[in-house]
C-alpha cells in the first residue's frame, strides 16, 4: 500500500511538473507573439469562461443579524488568478559582424526597448545589451522556497582547469575528507554524521588506503599553499589574505614644526586585494549571474500609464549615471572591447565571536552589486567576498600615550585615524589604477570585456558612518549625507526639512588639514579652541578621509554612498524608542505594572504566522530581553491589537494612529520592488509620520511623568559603578585597562558656538581601597526621569529614503541585515579555531572554505544533472513544484467515515448536514456551477448521484499554497488546521466600499474518491477532489478603517444563526494564508457559537474572540494586497477596491495648541559627541546618558513646528 501511494506521489508530481512546462512554453509563446494579449491560464480557469451563466440571487437578506453582525452575500469567493512570474524576455541577436557599442565615441546612445511581457514589465537598455544572465535562470529559481530542493543551474566552464578534479590534493580521499570538514556545522551532529556516510564514505572514488595515510593538517597545509601555485587557472585565481601592520600618528601635545607625531604601530590586519577579488569573482560559476548592461525597468498595469520601476542596483539611477559616464570617456589605446561597471557595495560591522567573553571581529565585506540581491542575499550563495578584519587599537597604547586626563579624546582620535589607514590600505594602488584605467578579463561567455570598479553604497550602522564620513557622532551636525542641525531634526517631512536635506556635505579637506597642523605641529588639543573655530560648525573630525584622498579624482563623494540603513534606524531605533517610551507611559498609567502584565498576555495570545515570519512571543515583550532586530520588528507588526485600549483617550486614538503609520512606513520602506507611485506614498507617508510623531510627542508625552524601566535603572547603577571605578583608576596608574571608548573629554557644547579652550583637569585621588572591591553602592539610585527624544539622527533618517531608493535601488539590496547574516560564517569559523590568534586562521580557514565551495561547483557542472531533487524522507508531503497552485497530500492513511461527524458532534452547527453539504459541494463544481457552490441546494435525489467510497474521507495534515508575490517571486504557505489556519480569497461583491477580501478558518483538509452516476455525469470512473472545510468570516460593522483611518479592518466569525456560517471551500480559490490577531479589547464570547465541544473550534475552547484583527503589515507581499499596485498582482489589483486614500485632512492628524512636550537628550543616540562610537551590543544597552539642558529650547521650536503642521492641515 506504501510503494502505491508514493508511486501516485510521483505520478501526480511527474504530471505537474509537465503541466509546468507547457505552462511557461505558452507563456513564452505570447510574449513573442503579441505583447498585448492575455497570458494564457490553466484549463480549470480557463474553462470559467464556458460554464452556464450563475443561478438567479435569492432575495436580499436584512443587513444586520440580531447580534448586529454584518450579514454575508452567500456566493462563492471569485476565481482566483493564480499567474506564474514570466519568463525572461530573450534579447535579439546581434548582427554578424557589429559591434555591442557604437565604434564612434561621440556622445550617442543606442537606446533598446524590449517588449512588455505577461505582467507588463519591459526594459529600457541606454546601450544595446550582450548578455542576459536571466534568460539562463529558470523560473524555479523564482521561488523563496523552491531552490533548497533544487541545485545550482551549472554548465560547462569556458576556461579550462590545469589539475586533476581533486587538487591540490593527493587523491579524492582527501578532497571528500577536507570538503565535509570545511562545510556544514561546526559541531558535528547526526545530520553531520549522516553527510560524513553519504557525501565521503559512499563516494564511489573513496578509498580507504588513501583514508588510512591522511592527515587534516598537512591537506590543510596544501591547501592553504595552493594560492601560490595556480595563479591564471579558473576558478582559483590567486585572492588569499595577507598580514600588514598599520602606523598611525598619535598627538602627543608636544610642538613639531615638521608635523612628525609619535608614530604608534597596530599589528595584525588581514587584507586581500581588491583587484585579485575582483578577477577571481569574474571567472567564478556564479558570474554567469552577473549584469553587465545597466537598464531601466517600466511597467505598465492594466489601467494606467506607464511607470519606472525601481528594484535592483543595476537598474537604478546611480548606476545608469555611472554607466553613461563610462561610455562617453575615451577608450584605453589600443582597446576596443565592451566597457562595463563592476559595481561594488560594502558592508562592515564589528561583531562578538561568542556569547561569553571579549573575542570579536571587525569584518570588511564586499558584493558585487551585477548580482541580483535575489541571489547575493542568500547567505548560502557564496556571493560576499571578505574583504579585510580590522583590528583594534591594542591595550598597550595605553603605556604609549601615559597619564592624563585628555587620554579619551586621543583614543577617539586614533581610532578614526587606525580606520582610514585600513582604507588606505585596502583602496591601494592597484585597485586605483584599476579604477581609473579598468582591466580586461574574459567572461565565461567566452567574450572579453574591461571592467571598471565603481563604488556605489557603504552599509553600516551609524556610529560607523560618522567614522567614515570624518565626523563626530551625534554632533551639531550629526548626518552624515547633509548639514541639518540636531536642533532642526524634529522637522522631519515639512517643506524646510526638505528644504535643509539639499545642503549636501562635502569634504573640506583645507580645513581639516589646518586643524591638523594645530594638533600635530603647533601642540594643541584635539578639542582646543583653534580646532573647533575650524570644525565644529558642521560636526566635522581631524581626520583625513581615505575615499577623499584615493578617489577624489574621479569625482568620488564618499558620503552618499553612506545609505540608509533600516535595521539599525528603524526596527533598532525609531521603533524601539517609541516602543521603550509605550512601556513607560503603560507604567506611569497603572504604577502597579498591571497595564504591562496585560501588554504582555496578550503578546503571548498572538498566532504565529508562516515560515518564522511572525513567530511566537514567549517572553515578556515590556522585557525586551536578548531581542534581535526580527524580534522588534515582529513586535511592530502586532503592535496595534496588542495596544488596543490599553491608554485612555485621546491618548489611545494618538497611540493608534502613530503605531499604524509606523507600520504603513515600515511596509513601503522595506518594499522589494518600488513604482514611481509607491515612492510617492512613502514620501507622502514620511510626512505624516513626522507629524504623528510630534503629536505623540507634545500630547501624549507631556500627559505623563515617565521614568526610567527597571532594565534602565540597573544598567544606569551598573555604568556609573564602572565610570567610578576608571576614574579612580585611571590617576593611580598609567597602565590601567582601556577606558570606555568614545567618551569625548570635551563637554557638551551649545548649538549656536564654539567653546573656548577646554583644558584638562586633574583627575580625582586615588582610591583607597583596590578599583576591584569598589561597589556600586555610590551610583545614583532611584529612578530618573526619561522623557521621548525625536531630535535623533535616526529620525532624520526616515526622510532620505524616497531619495536613496531612487539613486541605489530597494532597501533590501544594501541592508545591514545583508552583512549581520554573514557574521554567522566568521562565527562559525571562529568554533574551528584553537583560540588562539584567532583572527590568522579565521582568514585561512575563510580561504579554505571558499575555494573547496568554487571547486565544488565547477565540478557539479560536469558531473551532476540540473534536474536532480533531493527530498526530504521526513515530509509525508513532498516538495511542492512552484508552479502548482497547492499542494495536498493524497495519502490514504488517515480517513474518517463521513458520517461520523454527525454522530461525535450531535447538535453542532459546524457537522450539521455535513455529507449533505459535502454532496452539495461536489456537485456544483462537477456540473460547473460558478459562484454558487455549496450554496446551491440539491435535490435528494441529485445529491444520491454522489458516491463517496466506502464513504470515507480522508485528511491531510497541511495544505501548501503556492503565490506569485508583489515583486514577480513565487511564494508559499503551509497551513495547518490545528495551528489558526486562516486563509483569503477573492470576494465576488463588487459593490462601492465593499471589503476586497473574504476570509475562512480552515477546519479540515480533505481529499474525497466518489462516484458520479446519471444523466448529468460525464464520466463513470472514479473522481477524486481536494475540498476544505471551513468557518466563515465577516466584516465587522460600523468600523472604519483603511489608509485614511489609519486603522486595520475588523473581522469576526459568522453567527450560527445565520445560513452557511460554516461550508467547503475549493482549494484553488485559495489566494495564501493571513494572519488574523485577536482584537483583545473586544474580548470574547459564546454567542457566535454556543455549542461546546465543537468542531467549529479547538477542543479545549468553549468560546470565540468576538473580533479578529486583519494584519495589513504581516509581511510586504500582504501590505501591497491591500494597497494595490503590486506588480505580481495583476488581476487582483482591477479588483481590489481600497476603502480609502491617504489624506492628511481628517480627524487623526488634529493637534492641541496649547498641549505642552518636553524633550529629552538621554536616549542612545544623543549622548555626548562620539559616545558608544565602536561600542559593543552589550555597553550599548548600558550607554546612556545624562539628561540636557535644552529641554525649553527644543519645546519652544516643537511648538512652532506643530502650528505650521496645524497650517498644512
Amino acid at each position: 500500500m506504501v510503494h502505491e501511494e508514493e508511486a501516485a506521489q510521483r505520478r501526480k508530481q511527474a504530471a505537474a511538473a509537465k503541466q509546468a512546462d507547457a505552462l511557461a512554453r505558452t507563456v513564452i509563446t505570447s510574449d513573442h507573439s503579441d505583447q498585448n494579449a492575455e497570458p494564457s491560464i490553466p484549463s480549470a480557469t480557463a474553462s470559467d469562461e464556458q460554464l452556464p451563466p450563475p443561478a438567479p440571487e435569492p432575495e436580499p437578506l436584512p443587513l444586520l443579524t440580531h447580534t448586529g453582525r454584518l450579514r454575508r452575500n452567500y456566493r462563492l469567493p471569485a476565481r482566483y488568478r493564480d499567474d506564474l512570474p514570466p519568463c525572461p524576455i530573450p534579447l535579439p541577436p546581434i548582427a554578424p559582424g557589429s559591434s555591442a557599442l557604437p565604434q564612434v565615441i561621440h556622445h550617442i546612445q543606442d537606446v533598446f526597448k524590449t517588449i512588455s511581457n505577461s505582467y507588463g514589465l519591459s526594459r529600457e537598455y541606454p546601450y544595446r545589451p550582450t548578455y542576459d544572465p536571466e534568460s539562463a535562470i529558470p523560473n524555479d529559481h523564482l521561488s523563496t522556497y523552491y531552490a533548497k530542493f533544487q541545485p545550482e543551474p551549472t554548465t560547462e566552464l569556458s576556461a579550462p582547469v590545469n589539475h586533476a578534479p581533486f587538487w591540490p590534493f593527493k587523491n579524492m580521499t582527501s578532497w571528500l575528507m577536507m570538503h565535509w570538514a570545511n562545510t556544514g556545522s561546526q559541531s558535528k551532529s547526526e545530520a553531520e554524521m549522516d553527510r560524513l556516510a553519504q557525501t565521503v564514505f559512499s563516494h564511489p572514488e573513496f578509498n580507504v588506503a588513501d583514508a588510512a595515510n591522511f592527515s587534516a593538517r598537512r591537506e590543510g597545509a596544501a591547501l592553504d599553499k595552493s594560492d601560490d601555485q595556480n595563479a591564471g587557472a579558473a576558478p582559483f585565481l590567486a585572492d588569499g589574505w595577507m598580514e600588514s601592520h598599520i602606523d598611525i600618528s598619535v598627538p602627543l601635545g608636544t610642538k613639531d614644526s615638521r608635523g612628525h607625531s609619535a608614530p604608534f604601530r597596530v599589528p595584525g590586519l588581514q587584507h586581500r586585494s581588491l583587484l585579485s577579488i575582483m578577477k577571481a569573482a569574474l571567472v567564478d560559476e556564479s558570474a554567469r549571474r552577473f549584469h553587465f548592461s545597466p537598464f531601466k525597468r517600466f511597467w505598465k498595469p492594466l489601467d494606467g500609464p506607464e511607470r519606472r520601476v525601481y528594484d535592483e542596483a543595476y537598474t537604478s539611477d546611480a548606476w545608469l549615471e555611472e554607466h553613461d559616464k563610462l561610455q562617453k570617456q575615451p577608450n584605453e589605446p589600443d582597446c576596443k572591447l565592451e566597457k562595463v561597471v563592476l559595481g561594488l557595495m560594502f558592508w562592515s560591522d564589528s561583531t562578538h565571536l561568542t556569547n561569553f567573553g571579549t573575542a570579536k571581529l571587525w569584518p570588511l565585506y564586499l558584493y558585487f552589486g551585477n548580482l541580483s540581491k535575489y541571489f547575493r542575499g542568500k547567505p548560502g550563495s557564496g556571493a560576499s567576498h571578505h574583504v579585510a578584519y580590522i583590528p583594534s587599537l591594542p591595550d598597550s597604547i595605553q603605556d604609549f600615550l601615559g597619564p592624563g586626563s585628555r587620554k579619551p579624546a586621543v583614543l577617539t582620535h586614533c581610532r578614526r585615524e587606525l580606520m582610514h589607514k585600513v582604507l588606505d590600505k585596502v583602496l591601494d594602488d592597484d585597485f586605483v589604477h584599476a579604477y581609473r584605467h579598468g582591466f580586461a578579463m574574459e567572461c565565461l561567455d567566452g567574450v572579453w570585456r574591461r571592467f571598471y570598479p565603481r563604488i556605489f553604497t557603504y552599509s553600516a550602522d551609524y556610529p560607523e558612518k560618522a567614522l567614515l564620513a570624518s565626523i563626530r557622532c551625534n554632533g551639531r551636525c550629526p548626518c552624515p549625507r547633509c548639514l541639518v542641525e540636531k536642533s532642526e531634526i524634529h522637522k522631519l517631512g515639512q517643506v524646510k526639512d526638505r528644504q535643509t536635506r539639499s545642503k549636501l556635505r562635502s569634504f573640506i579637506g583645507s580645513s581639516i588639514l589646518k586643524a591638523r597642523d594645530f594638533i600635530y605641529k603647533t601642540g594643541h588639543i584635539i578639542n582646543s579652541t583653534f580646532v573647533e573655530a575650524l570644525l565644529f560648525a558642521q560636526s566635522w573630525a581631524p581626520t583625513m578621509n581615505a575615499f577623499v584622498e584615493k578617489l577624489s579624482p574621479f569625482s568620488f563623494d564618499p558620503h552618499q554612498m553612506l545609505v540608509v540603513d533600516l535595521m539599525h534606524e528603524i526596527e533598532l531605533g525609531v521603533w524601539k524608542s517609541v516602543f521603550t517610551h509605550l512601556i513607560r507611559i503603560l507604567h506611569a498609567e497603572a504604577p502597579g505594572g498591571r497595564l504591562v502584565s496585560e501588554l504582555d498576555r496578550r503578546y503571548r495570545l498572538i498566532p504565529t504566522f508562516g515560515h518564522s515570519t511572525i513567530r511566537k512571543f514567549t517572553a515578556n515583550a515590556s522585557e525586551m530581553k536578548k531581542l534581535a532586530a526580527h524580534n522588534y520588528e515582529d513586535l511592530l507588526q502586532c503592535a496595534i491589537p496588542a495596544f488596543d485600549g490599553l491608554l485612555p483617550e485621546p491618548h489611545n486614538k494618538i497611540v493608534l494612529s502613530l503605531l499604524f503609520r509606523l507600520g504603513e512606513w515600515h511596509a513601503l520602506a522595506k518594499l522589494r520592488m518600488h513604482t514611481d507611485s509607491t515612492l510617492d506614498r512613502l514620501d507622502t507617508a514620511t510626512t505624516v509620520l513626522g507629524q504623528e510623531l510630534r503629536r505623540f510627542s507634545r500630547i501624549t508625552c507631556a500627559a505623563y511623568q515617565t521614568k526610567e524601566l527597571p532594565k534602565e535603572v540597573a544598567a544606569r547603577v551598573r555604568r556609573e559603578a564602572r565610570t567610578k571605578v576608571k576614574s579612580s583608576s585611571s590617576s593611580s596608574t598609567a597602565t590601567s585597562s582601556v577606558p570606555e571608548l568614545c567618551k569625548n573629554a570635551a563637554p557638551a557644547l551649545s548649538a549656536s558656538s564654539p567653546s573656548t579652550e577646554v583644558q584638562g583637569t586633574s583627575g580625582p585621588e586615588p582610591p583607597t581601597t583596590p578599583p576591584s572591591t569598589l561597589k556600586p553602592s555610590g551610583a545614583r539610585k532611584g529612578t530618573s526621569k526619561k522623557c521621548f527624544n525625536i531630535w535623533t539622527y535616526k529620525v532624520h533618517a526616515l526622510g532620505d529614503y524616497v531619495k536613496t531608493i531612487r539613486m541605489f535601488g530597494t532597501t533590501d539590496s544594501y541592508s545591514t541585515q545583508t552583512g549581520e547574516l554573514e557574521h554567522r560564517r566568521v562565527k562559525r569559523l571562529y568554533g574551528r579555531t584553537n583560540k588562539r590568534n584567532a583572527v590568522r586562521q579565521i582568514a585561512r580557514r575563510e580561504r579554505r572554505e571558499t575555494r573547496l565551495l568554487r571547486a565544488h561547483r565547477a565540478a557539479k557542472a560536469k558531473l551532476e544533472h540540473p534536474h536532480h531533487v533531493s527530498f526530504s524522507e521526513d515530509d509525508t508531503l513532498p516538495p511542492t513544484h512552484p508552479a502548482m497552485h497547492h499542494h495536498i497530500s493524497d495519502s490514504m492513511r488517515h480517513y474518517q467515515d463521513a458520517f461520523s461527524f454527525g454522530k461525535m458532534y450531535p447538535g453542532d452547527p459546524a457537522s450539521k448536514d455535513f455529507v449533505p453539504r459535502l454532496k452539495d459541494h461536489l456537485l456544483g463544481r462537477l456540473l460547473g456551477h460558478q459562484y454558487n457552490g455549496d450554496e446551491q441546494m440539491f435535490s435528494s435525489t441529485e445529491r444520491g448521484t454522489i458516491r463517496i467510497s466506502d464513504n470515507k474521507i480522508y485528511s491531510a495534515k497541511v495544505f501548501r499554497v503556492n503565490f506569485t508575490t508583489y515583486d514577480l517571486q513565487r511564494d508559499q504557505d503551509t497551513l495547518n488546521p490545528r495551528t489558526h489556519c486562516d486563509v483569503m480569497v477573492m470576494s465576488p461583491e463588487t459593490e462601492e466600499g465593499a471589503h476586497p477580501y473574504w476570509y475562512a478558518r480552515v477546519l479540515g483538509v480533505f481529499h474525497v474518491k466518489f462516484l458520479h452516476v446519471g444523466p448529468a455525469s460525464k464520466s463513470s470512473s472514479e473522481q477524486h477532489m481536494e475540498v476544505l472545510w471551513v468557518r466563515w468570516f465577516g466584516v465587522v460593522p460600523g468600523h472604519r478603517y483603511g489608509f485614511e483611518t489609519g486603522r486595520l479592518p475588523k473581522i469576526g466569525f459568522v453567527p450560527e444563526d445565520m445560513p452557511a456560517p460554516f461550508g467547503f471551500l475549493d482549494p484553488s480559490l485559495v489566494i495564501r494564508g493571513c494572519h488574523l490577531i485577536p482584537a483583545f479589547e473586544d474580548l470574547r464570547t459564546s454567542s457566535l457559537l454556543s455549542v461546546s465541544p465543537s468542531a467549529g473550534r479547538p477542543v479545549y475552547d468553549t468560546d470565540d474572540w468576538a473580533a479578529f484583527y486583519v494584519n495589513w503589515f504581516v509581511d510586504r507581499d500582504m501590505f501591497m494586497r491591500y494597497v494595490g499596485g503590486g506588480i505580481g498582482h495583476m488581476h487582483q489589483n482591477r479588483m481590489v477596491t481600497q476603502q480609502d486614500t491617504m489624506d492628511m485632512d481628517n480627524d487623526t492628524n488634529t493637534v492641541d495648541d496649547n498641549a505642552h512636550m518636553a524633550m529629552d537628550v538621554d536616549e542612545e543616540d544623543e549622548g555626548e559627541e562620539d559616545a558608544g562610537l565602536y561600542q559593543s551590543d552589550e555597553e550599548d544597552e548600558e550607554s546612556g546618558e545624562e539628561d540636557g539642558d535644552d529641554e525649553d529650547h527644543f519645546s519652544a521650536e516643537l511648538d512652532a513646528v506643530m502650528d505650521c503642521d496645524r497650517d498644512y492641515l
